[in-house]
């Protein structure tokens, strides 16, 4: 251990000494050196059921904390994310309950489903005007009736000897009977051909000795792992929010925290793997849809962590093995789960030597397969953001069939929640340097984007089959295949006359068929998806006007990221076939750079993407008239402020960057008021000034209004440094998805100062292995550079060769760009542009500007 980490783990001191072994001879062992605790699976005896029921309109229904219904109690179902992901089947309705415990209930649709809903979807019960729950759904399940089973939700089960073949094998028990003596639930992975009920089987409980050995580790403990390769992996439950037995206090209290499954880390724990080839511990029965499952954990409730060292091993997230929901269209059913390596939030967090391979989401969550993050604050634990480094880890071998974008490598600081922490960046030296990233699929094929070149105009009404083309470029392989998704994006309707987010083509859907199209070159490919609970030949007509010009094919991978917070530094790490290398999109970051990276086959080398999401925005004041809310003119200030008093503390200062939404002037929603400003003033807690771009006729309208007004606050990266780094893009050809950039900034199209100042010197920016682009036919052109709201920047001595002959594109709008010393390999200077003119003007270059400076001095 450095000296420096030796400071900085402070509270790792005189550790407990845990030793963890896969042993032959079915002891537990006593984890002591000599005898080393075995950390396999070991099955339960077995105990005898009276009967196993299945019914196809049964639909379980788990709530995380107490429901508090009766049997028969009226519960409306309904579900989240509908705009960007609709609601699948007849899930959605109010349904007479029956209670199964004091966390489940079921109810009895009309109608047999064709699938599980949709796991991009979250769901909510609730009794008539009470409070909305949340719930999660499954479907289909059997219910099995065994006296005193001992079982509890979550536990994993063998199950045999049923005479229906569909009910034995190994599953998540659910929904079972508060005094685990009378029955539970189960969800099933293949169909049975009938329902009701059959007798016999058993039912023997899985015990998972190595979370027992780690939930047994004490405060400070160095836990030492043994061998245990790929084929005899330790196998572990892992950590997330479902596992939580929440105690009911509030706000709840980690210490008294219960689980039903998996272990959390503890403060001051040192886990050493015998080397990444040598240590494997494998992800199982991983079953949480709304949140990631990790091998390493613990919630982010507060207060969060400190002092933990997790190194040399390899960590399995297993996403094609976890339990998966059948469908009755026989075709691939994917887990709707997002496991991961590490989820850890606190500060003096260290990664090292870690490898995490088969990881993704196919539900809701995004995947952070190793994420390391600031502990939430909730007004009396400290914020704990410091000091997290994740360095010389492996991530490879992603999921083949995600549904959505993983952001593989985080050591971030605080970020997200609360909503103080989103705004100011209080994170403190967060590292991910010396990382490998390679998300290529096995047989080497990319993961980039494809085009789509035509996709039906509907489904066929009695399968639910539809055809997608796309035309691949030779040079980046294809590996679309029956048994995997397809995921499509940017398809678009216009049937009510301007383009609108298709409701139901966008999404993951599994393939049927694959077949090349004769003739064609290079070589296009028809895919056949199924639409499962497709939709009616009504709706389907409503929306059949197809608008596909940007539509794609494939899922976003976001490479190592160290932000959200000062003194953030990514570098030396080594990114391969990567849509978006160094992407942020959450969190302030004071500062933040990027040194000596190689990204090799990227679409964009540096990503800066930053709007308020809906969840980010709060309520400005809207209280009796004559209060102060939104006023103008304001008293000692010119005509151009606006004083703004919000519901809660706004936690900005002047130079954030504000959104305003819903304030009238004369009844309607104005222009002057509502947009994109600058933050000028921090009055006090709850009041900020913002500043108009022109005079407005005439003040916002009294309260109160029927809907509230509301802010939203832009996350910033206020000073970056992105020097040394060599960026390969993708190769950009007539059959590639456009455009490759070297960087970019992105917030909205603003004009307002969201990046204050940046610095990019000393990079290299080309498509891989400097191969040339060949231009015949190709539309859209490959650039170095490309940003809004980029207010001053420094762009000096990078190379670049790629084909855009304006590779260097800023808003002239935006004053203090300087740029020198840019060139092509060739020699040639490269000129920053202004993007906004056609064609693109020129822009002075800082020695132009000191010699005019120096003239005009005389």
């Amino acid at each position: 251990m450095s000296l420096m980490d030796a400071l900085l783990l402070e509270e790792y001191h005189d550790p407990a000494q845990v030793w963890i072994t896969q042993r032959s001879d079915g002891r537990a062992g006593s984890a002591t050196i000599n005898d080393p605790a075995d950390g396999g699976r070991v099955t339960g005896p077995a105990v005898a059921g009276t009967s196993v029921t299945y019914d196809p309109l049964i639909v379980l229904v788990v709530t995380q904390n107490p429901h508090g219904y009766s049997n028969g109690d009226s519960i409306t179902l309904s579900a989240s994310n509908t705009g960007k992901d609709p609601l699948r089947g007849p899930y959605w309705a109010t349904f007479s309950i029956t209670k199964v415990s004091s966390r489940a209930f079921t109810f009895q649709l009309a109608a047999s489903p064709e699938a599980p809903p949709n796991s991009m979807n979250i769901a909510t019960c609730q009794r008539g005007t009470d409070a909305k729950k949340g719930a999660v759904l499954f479907w289909p399940v059997a219910k099995a009736v065994v006296t005193n089973h001992g079982m509890g939700d979550y536990d994993a089960i063998l199950v045999q000897g049923s005479p229906t073949s569909q009910f034995n094998g190994s599953f998540v028990v659910l929904g079972a009977d508060d005094n685990k003596t009378s029955q539970f639930y189960y969800e099933l992975a293949a169909l049975p051909a009938s329902s009701g009920a059959v007798s016999g089987g058993t039912f023997s409980k899985y015990t998972f000795r190595f979370d027992n050995v780690m939930n047994g580790a004490p405060s400070p403990a160095f836990v030492r792992l043994g061998s245990a390769p790929p084929g005899n992996a330790f196998e572990s439950r892992g950590v997330c929010s479902a596992y939580v037995i929440d105690p009911g206090t509030n706000p709840p209290t980690p210490a008294n925290w219960a689980y039903y499954a998996g272990f959390r880390v503890k403060n001051a724990q040192r886990f050493q793997g015998s080397g990444m080839d040598a240590t494997t511990v494998k992800l199982v029965f991983a079953v949480d849809r709304y949140n990631q499952t990790s091998v390493f954990g613990r919630p982010s409730t507060p207060p969060g962590v400190s002092s933990v060292d997790i190194s040399d091993m390899t960590l399995d997230g297993a996403i094609a093995s976890q339990p998966a929901p059948p469908n009755t269209k026989n075709v691939t059913a994917f887990a709707p789960v997002a496991p991961g390596g590490v989820s850890l939030y606190g500060e003096n967090l260290r990664l090292r030597r870690v490898r995490v391979i088969n990881f993704g989401t196919q539900s809701f969550p995004e995947c952070f397969p190793l994420y390391l993050s600031g502990g939430v604050e909730d007004g009396t634990n400290r914020l704990m953001v410091a000091n997290n480094v994740i360095e010389d880890c492996v991530a490879n071998k992603p999921g083949e069939n995600n549904f959505h974008e993983i952001t593989v490598i985080w050591a971030g600081g605080a970020a997200g929640t609360p909503f103080q922490q989103f705004i100011q960046g209080n994170g403190v030296a967060s590292v991910a340097r010396r990382n490998y990233a390679n998300f290529r699929f096995l047989n080497g094929a990319s993961t980039y984007y494809l085009w789509i070149q035509s996709i039906d105009a509907a489904p066929n009404p009695a399968t639910g089959l539809f055809n997608v083309r796309v035309q691949p470029d030779p040079s980046f392989g294809f590996f679309r295949a029956v048994g995997h998704n397809v995921v499509l994006g940017a398809i678009y309707y216009t049937n009510l006359g301007s383009a609108r987010r298709h409701p139901y083509y966008n999404g993951s859907f599994a393939i049927t068929v694959v077949s090349s199209v004769d003739g064609s070159s290079p070589t296009q490919y028809d895919i056949t998806c199924q639409m499962l609970d497709n939709p009616s030949a009504a709706q389907w007509t409503a929306v059949n006007a197809l608008s596909i010009s940007q539509a794609y094919l494939g899922v976003d991978f976001h490479g190592p990221i160290a932000y959200a917070g000062t003194g953030a530094v990514v570098e030396q790490n080594a990114v391969y076939d990567c849509t978006n290398p160094g992407y942020t999109d959450t969190g302030s970051s004071r500062d933040i750079t990027f040194r000596g990276n190689y990204f090799s086959d990227v679409f964009t080398g540096f990503n800066q993407n930053f709007n308020p999401g809906e969840t980010d925005f709060r309520e400005i004041q809207n209280t009796a008239a004559g209060a102060p809310w939104v006023s103008w003119p304001v008293a000692g200030e010119d005509n151009y402020t606006v004083q703004v008093v919000t519901v809660d503390s706004h936690y900005m200062s002047a130079g954030d960057v504000v959104e305003v939404r819903g304030v009238l002037s004369g009844g309607t929603p104005s222009n002057s008021f509502n947009g994109v400003y600058m933050v000028t003033k921090n009055v006090n807690a709850t009041t900020f000034l913002y500043r108009l771009r022109s005079v407005p006729n005439a003040g916002p309208d009294t309260p109160p209004y029927a809907d509230a007004p509301f802010y939203g606050t832009f996350a910033q990266t206020r000073r970056a440094v992105i020097e040394g780094n060599l960026v390969d893009l993708y190769k950009t050809s007539q059959y590639t998805y456009p455009n490759p950039q070297g960087c970019i900034g992105v917030v909205s199209q603003t004009i307002l100062p969201v990046f204050p100042g940046w610095v990019v010197r000393e990079n290299s920016f080309r498509h891989t292995d400097g191969l040339p682009t060949n231009l015949s036919g190709l539309g859209n052109f490959a650039n170095a550079l490309r940003m809004y709201g980029l207010t001053a920047s420094i762009v000096e001595a990078n190379l670049i060769d790629l084909e855009d002959p304006t590779p260097l594109q800023f808003l002239d709008q935006q004053p203090g760009h300087r740029t020198f010393n840019n060139t092509k390999m060739s020699g040639q200077r490269v000129y920053g542009t202004d993007f906004t003119t056609t064609p693109h003007h020129n822009l002075d270059e800082l020695i132009t500007a000191i010699e005019d400076a120096l003239s005009l001095s005389f």
